[in-house]
């Protein structure tokens, strides 16, 4: 639990800093669309572009990070349910030493999608 906790905790660090990024680059291309006819004229076209393109690689530097991290949390929600079956299988096992049964497997997994229903 607290993995996915961290996991969330990364993913809003990294969407703030993207947001912020974003709306630097906005910024930028606001000022750029505003007196496009003065860097027309002086041709600073190549030395504006290389600024945005700095500006965006930065911005989906961010991105990309958090979209790491999305995919842990998703991976994470798919694979937890079916591995707290499978140790709780496993515990039933050593602790109690009994033979595991389509029964007990079966009792076992309707409780636990009936608690992931109610989650």
């Amino acid at each position: 639990m607290k993995f996915v906790v961290w996991i969330g905790g990364k993913l809003s660090t990294y969407w703030k800093k993207t947001v912020g990024k974003s709306d630097h680059r906005i910024k930028l291309m606001s000022e750029i669309l505003h007196g496009i006819k003065l860097i027309k004229m002086w041709a600073w076209e190549a030395l504006f572009s290389k600024g945005v393109e700095d500006v965006r690689s930065q911005e989906m530097k961010y991105i990309n990070r958090s979209y790491i991290f999305r995919m842990m949390k998703l991976a994470l929600h798919n694979i937890m349910l079916k591995l707290i079956v499978f140790l709780t299988l496993v515990i039933f096992v050593v602790v109690y030493q009994n033979p595991v049964t389509m029964e007990t497997v079966g009792i076992k997994l309707a409780k636990s999608y009936t608690f992931r229903t109610k989650l």
